[in-house]
């Protein structure tokens, strides 16, 4: 029945498309052979084409009718100073920091080391395994350790998580 339906409602667009195509089709023609006394529409204006370029020269940039940009403020002129100031701590953390911590994360994806380091720290499905700790504080000595996670310790419902770690 749904298909009978959709069937049908497809031919009733057809239809009504066809019919709708077919006006647009005869309004055209009637506008052809207007007879009413209106005059006709007068033709387009011809574009002229751009004078040729000698080689070597660039053309002209048009002009668009905006207006000119405003002269730059003070506040923004003086911008450049702290700019100016902090490029070398800029340079520094992109080029020293980020560019090679990203190299090094994208050379571990592409060769599977940290999924290597997972599948070695766990089993029983990641559901176990150790795992390393480590606590950094100015004021205090840092600690490093590793802690044993195991999810169903005995039974299903037990879960045991036991950390270690030493002060350095």
């Amino acid at each position: 029945m749904n298909q009978g339906f959709s069937r049908r409602t497809f031919i009733v667009l057809l239809l009504v498309w066809s019919i709708a195509t077919s006006g647009e089709q005869a309004v055209g023609a009637t506008e052809a052979s207007d007879t009413s006394g209106s005059p006709p529409s007068p033709p387009p204006d011809p574009v002229t084409p751009a004078p040729p370029i000698a080689a070597g020269e660039r053309r002209p940039i048009p002009d668009y009718g905006r207006p000119p940009p405003p002269p730059p403020t003070a506040r923004e002129a003086f911008l450049w100073v702290p700019r100016t100031l902090l490029l070398p701590a800029r340079l520094t953390t992109e080029y020293v920091l980020v560019q090679p911590t990203m190299a090094f994360v994208r050379w571990g994806d592409e060769h599977y080391v940290f999924r290597r380091i997972y599948d070695f720290l766990t089993w029983d499905d990641g559901r176990s395994g150790i795992y390393p700790v480590a606590g950094f504080d100015l004021g205090v000595k840092s600690t490093v350790g590793l802690a044993l996670v195991d999810g169903s310790f005995g039974s299903s419902d037990n879960s045991l998580h036991r950390p270690s770690s030493a002060r350095g």
